[in-house]
């Protein structure tokens, strides 16, 4: 299953890990007795490792009610999306897919053939998705503020006032937050929030890190009036820790890690989002045992290198373990720098993602309250 690490303070000083979870100094037969309680352990899939996760963490990756993935392109982060939002729908919750679209963007889902477009559409039980457009979440989201169709036609479908608009940073991008924060609000009648998750998933890091600064400037830039509450309501949330949970996703390479890093100290210093944790997709398992890995390393200098089917193989081996070997310096990294939860995804080895790949990945991130203690087995 997924492997969900504890922060380096954590792992060096448990007692610390007891302070933060409960609020207060204890004593050291009282530490003893938090720790035990509130760990047990549990194999992962690969049958290797292991993960801590206290019985007091506050909420699942899946369980907020406004979720954010957020990672450079190339990182599976719209997959993660996809996933843990099926994650959310199969614990009984009803869940929005929320993704960012061009104008007349479209896409499908592996989870149905129903077209992903403006309109919210169910793609199987208690999931739901809608990939709105610039233009259509501008059409609602004016439509919901002026309550008034001939009053939306007369402003903004007058070429002037859509030249006007356009020039003015930040509107498409506040236009396109405040669609997703108005679904965050919505209501039933007996007053039940609509939504019990909210699954977004922005552009890639660059223009998603400008994405949600644009109601901290709206805020600052203009004092007063409509676009100023609005900033300030969609702030509240953004910042939220009950409500919000911003999840970063990377890969365990050089540039990937060294981007989700600066990531994150950009959102810390600029913008308060709560993150909750790391995805660390595309990570290999290990294939070979210590004894088989010395193995290989002692055939190695006896083979003659002459491209024959023994000598690819072991070369093949070889690379795997090393390859192994700097995908978890890049995690162990992650863990040092990061000081989150690491959550790991395995590389699946298929020749496109479908609904067995993303149940899988779903039930990973489904069955993390299992895992309560890491170590090496």
């Amino acid at each position: 299953m997924a492997t969900l690490a504890p922060s380096a303070d954590e792992r060096i000083d448990p007692a610390n890990s007891v302070q933060k979870l409960y609020g207060q100094k204890k004593s050291a037969s009282e530490e003893t007795q938090l720790i035990t309680r509130s760990t047990r352990r549990f194999r992962s899939r690969s049958g290797s490792r292991f993960v801590t996760i206290p019985e007091t963490t506050p909420k699942l990756p899946h369980e907020h009610r406004f979720v954010i993935v957020a990672g450079k392109g190339g990182v599976g982060k719209s997959t993660i999306s996809m996933a843990l939002a099926l994650a959310a729908a199969k614990a009984g919750r009803k869940t929005l897919l929320y993704q960012f679209g061009t104008q007349d963007s479209k896409t499908k889902t592996p989870f149905s053939e129903a077209t992903v477009g403006e309109d919210i559409v169910e793609i199987r039980e208690n999931l739901f998705a809608v990939r709105p457009s610039t233009e259509s979440g501008m059409r609602e989201y004016v439509l919901l503020k002026l309550k008034s169709k001939n009053a939306y036609r007369l402003v903004f479908e007058n070429s002037f006032i859509k030249k006007l608009i356009d020039g003015i940073p930040g509107v498409n991008e506040l236009i396109w937050l405040g669609k997703a924060f108005n679904h965050e609000r919505e209501r039933e009648h007996d007053g039940s929030p609509t939504w019990d998750t909210i699954v977004l998933d922005p552009p890639a890091t660059g223009h998603s890190l400008y994405l949600f600064q644009v109601p901290f400037v709206i805020r600052e830039a203009v004092q007063s009036g409509p676009f100023h509450r609005e900033a300030v309501e969609m702030i509240e949330l953004l910042t939220d820790p009950e409500r919000t949970a911003l999840h970063l996703v990377t890969l365990p390479e050089e540039m990937p890690v060294n981007e989700c890093i600066q990531l994150k100290a950009d959102v810390d210093a600029r913008m308060g989002i709560p993150i909750k944790s790391l995805v660390v997709n595309g990570v290999f398992s290990d294939l070979f045992s210590e004894s088989e890995v010395h193995a290989l390393n002692t055939l190695r200098p006896q083979l003659e290198e002459d491209g024959g089917i023994i000598d690819r193989l072991v070369a093949a081996g070889l690379f795997r373990i090393e390859r192994n070997k700097l995908q978890r310096s890049y995690i162990t990294k992650l863990h040092n720098e990061l000081g989150l939860p690491v959550i790991e995804m395995p590389q699946y080895f298929v020749p496109e993602l479908d609904k067995e790949v993303l149940a899988d990945m779903a039930s990973r991130f489904l069955e993390l309250p299992a895992a309560q203690s890491r170590e090496t087995a």
